[in-house]
């Protein structure tokens, strides 16, 4: 048998005098002692029972440590029922293996380098290929997965060896490892910690392998993986709505090209991948088609329920009329139920419809109406629906009103302008339902006074918070910036989330006014704001900002709450990690530069999980090109 091996032989038990009862076996010092390494791994059948008068065949495995150092071993062969002790000779015989690795624990320490934050690294190692080995002449070697899949990020060198097969050979390794990349056509990635691997050695049709154990030692940030789904999914660009369960698997929505033609309609497609960016689910929403003009808003969110069922909410046509479609679906596809929200048209613009789940399964979904029929103005709207039927609990409306300066007889009216609802939803640990939004009119506050409906006035934000039992207001704030008139600006949300323990909920958006004693520092800064989540007051609030157009696009936190991540919308794009503490992001624990993989978005959510916070994902898009998904190490 070889080092780090097992073999297997068969022995003969038979009773004598009437024996019966369980016989283990053991090995036993014999000419040479029995070293440490070698041992009984297992037997078969196991117990070993003798009946009067009878015999058993049974398999023994024995194991040989990698240790174990080779040579002949005359050892005993012990059989003991009761007080009845039998003995045989057994002899072993300990080989190198024909093809080693040494170590066969590969450890890497990799650094972030380059303004896209690749991480690389590189271990050597040494390769011995001895006979018996059927391996000879010139030898191709590759590193692949625990199941023979292809594994992305690696690579060796020299990637092929010469091999006399008369004697050892001995060769010195280099195993590369950088960011995993989409240009790869890989089954997986690397990821930090242990990973499994294989070494392959093929000459011709001969084929061996010795596994290795790959440990990756990295500091943050940095990328560990990005994958790009174009080749098989036909998309256009876009960060597409993502989601991820308490495992770090990642599920989103991408979109299919029917036909290479000008507005040639799309499929929505489910796309579900591991942390290490196996594929674990790809199937399309069965009967939606997305009009080829406007595909980008047409896929509005995504949400996980606790048994890993998928909530995925599009927007789409019927009969001519804009409609929303809320459908249930379980990883493999099959749906359980849909919903669709009609007569009023769905609104097609920038503002991104919402999708969440709450502790108790119930879900909930923010979207816009507008009755155009009616020449009413967008309004926001809130529903929740039981999660096992989709029926509706309860709906909530939110329409902001402006009025009229006096006319000549002291008359004033009061109108309805433009309000959305679908910048942000998000569900605490008690079940409490927040949502945000954007108005152009007082909603919860007085912040506008008279005015006539074609004035032109600033663009307001506001978030509230909602009971769960029948989505009654607990509290809602609105807040607006400040700039000398004639001039009229925004502040928007794009994206809220709850700190872990529920206590703060915060708001990233972007404004082009100033918020002192802030300033405006060019055509947009990113805006973030916390509030205390029970009282809804504002506890505090920064921009940040260059002299271009900049947003803060996603946020989500570390378990403890002690940091919050932020994506930073911008010609340089990144994210930022901070102190909820400091709350300054001029001065973050780090950057993580995404180059050109934001550039122009703007809302990009951010996905923390794993009990850890270990997996944090960020969906991109390029100025021109394909969907695709990045793994930042935190």
């Amino acid at each position: 048998m070889t080092q780090g091996s097992t073999a297997t032989f068969q022995v003969t038990l038979t009773s004598q005098n009437g024996f019966q009862g369980e016989v283990p076996l053991s090995l036993a010092d014999g000419q040479d002692p029995v070293p440490q390494g070698l041992s009984i791994a297992s037997t078969d059948p196991s117990p070993i029972s003798l009946f009067p008068n009878a015999s058993v065949q049974v398999t023994v495995t024995l194991s040989a440590d990698a240790q174990l150092a080779p040579g002949t071993y005359r050892l005993t062969l012990r059989a003991q029922g009761g007080s009845v002790v039998q003995e045989k000779p057994l002899t072993v015989q300990v080989v190198q293996p024909p093809v080693e690795v040494h170590p066969s624990l590969l450890e890497v320490q990799m650094s972030n380098s380059g303004h896209y934050g690749f991480l690389s690294g590189s271990v050597t190692f040494r390769l011995f290929v001895r006979p018996p080995s059927n391996l000879s002449n010139y030898v191709l070697l590759e590193v692949r997965g625990p199941n023979g899949e292809s594994v992305g990020g690696l690579s060796l060198n020299p990637g092929s060896v010469y091999v006399d097969p008369q004697r050892e050979n001995t060769y010195t390794i280099t195993l590369s490892v950088t960011s995993g990349g989409a240009q790869e056509n890989v089954a997986k990635f690397w990821v930090p910690g242990d990973n499994p691997l294989r070494l392959r050695l093929k000459a011709g049709q001969t084929v061996e392998e010795v596994p290795i154990t790959l440990r990756v030692v990295a500091s943050p940030p940095g990328l560990v993986w990005s994958g790009r789904y174009m080749s098989d999914w036909g998309v256009k660009a876009s960060p597409f709505p993502i989601a991820a369960d308490s495992q770090g698997n990642v599920f989103g929505m991408l979109l299919h090209l029917t036909a290479n033609t000008t507005y040639a309609p799309y499929i929505p497609y489910i796309l579900g991948l591991a942390p290490d960016g196996r594929v674990l689910t790809k199937f399309p929403l069965e009967g939606i088609t997305i009009p080829g003009n406007y595909p980008v808003e047409a896929r509005k969110a995504v949400a996980l329920d606790s048994q890993g069922n998928i909530y995925a909410l599009v927007a789409t046509t019927v009969s001519g009329r804009n409609v929303l479609i809320l459908r249930k679906v379980s990883q493999s596809g099959a749906t359980f139920w849909e919903v669709q929200i009609d007569p009023a048209d769905v609104e097609w613009n920038h503002h991104s419809s919402r999708v969440a789940v709450g502790p108790e399964g119930r879900v909930y979904l923010s979207y816009g109406l507008s009755n155009y029929p009616q020449n009413v103005p967008p309004y926001g709207v809130v529903e929740a629906r039981e999660g096992a039927t989709g029926a509706l609990i309860w709906r909530r409306e939110f329409i902001a009103t402006r009025t009229t300066p006096p006319d000549p007889q002291g008359n004033t009216t009061t109108y309805r302008v433009e309000t959305h609802a679908m910048n942000g939803l998000v569900v605490g640990p008690d079940g409490s339902v927040y949502v945000a939004g954007e108005a152009f009119g007082n909603l919860f506050e007085s912040l506008y006074g008279a005015s006539n409906p074609n004035d032109s006035v600033s663009g307001s934000g506001w978030v509230a918070k909602l009971d769960p039992a029948d989505g009654s207001i607990v509290w809602g704030r609105q807040f607006i910036g400040q700039l000398p008139p004639p001039y009229t600006g925004s502040a928007y949300p794009v994206d809220i989330a709850l700190t872990p323990d529920g206590s703060r909920l915060y708001m990233v958006g972007g404004t082009s006014m100033n918020f002192p004693p802030y300033t405006n520092q060019g055509f947009q800064d990113g805006l973030l704001m916390v509030f205390d989540a029970q009282s809804g007051t504002l506890l505090n609030y920064k921009l940040y900002g260059g002299p271009s157009s900049d947003g803060l696009g996603g946020l989500g936190f570390t378990p403890d709450g002690r940091y919050v991540y932020l994506v930073y919308t911008s010609r340089f794009p990144a994210v930022l990690k901070v102190s909820t503490d400091t709350l300054d992001l001029q001065n973050p624990v780090w950057t993580y530069p995404a180059g050109e993989a934001l550039w122009g978005v703007w809302r990009n959510p951010l996905v923390v999980s794993g009990a850890g916070g270990e997996f944090v994902y960020v969906p991109f898009s390029l100025a021109s090109g394909p969907d695709g998904l990045q793994r930042i190490l935190p």
